[in-house]
């Protein structure tokens, strides 16, 4: 990506740097190639800032099996925050607790099942966890500060 000033960006664009006539570009693909749902999503954003969920927030190891758990949950808790049944920060912390405490437990289970020798009770306990109901989920502060 190139940004407004010429500056190659790798991953991101920063907030207000977007080149207009680049942004005008993808909104004119939109109009001709995406369903008119989607198009109408792009075509309408303007300035200002763009909600990730699902995979687009967090992409979770595949034996975590939690990708379309995620995205629906994520988007229950947002139809939930522009209906003003939960704060801001309410959303926040529920959206970026499961995203973060769902990736690190990925990664401790692939850690615990492919580089270590733990006895089966552990493998058992890893099991368990990852079978928590989402609306019993305790995260920890780690997961949920920002």
């Amino acid at each position: 990506m190139t940004d407004r000033e010429g500056r190659r960006r790798a991953i991101t664009m920063p907030p207000g740097m977007t080149d207009a006539r680049a942004w005008e570009k993808q909104r004119a693909l939109a109009r001709a190639r995406l369903p008119p749902q989607f198009a109408e999503i792009v075509t309408n954003t303007g300035v200002g800032k763009v909600v990730l969920i699902g995979d687009a927030l967090a992409g979770f190891r595949p034996h975590t099996v939690a990708s379309t758990s995620q995205a629906a949950f994520d988007a229950m808790i947002f139809a939930d925050y522009v209906e003003g049944k939960v704060s801001r920060e309410e959303w926040k912390r529920q959206t970026l607790g499961f995203a973060r405490y769902i990736q690190k437990r990925g990664v401790d289970m692939g850690e615990h099942s492919q580089h270590m020798d733990l006895p089966l009770e552990d493998h058992i306990h890893d099991r368990n966890v990852a079978s928590t109901p989402r609306q019993d989920e305790v995260y920890p502060e780690w997961a949920t500060s920002f």
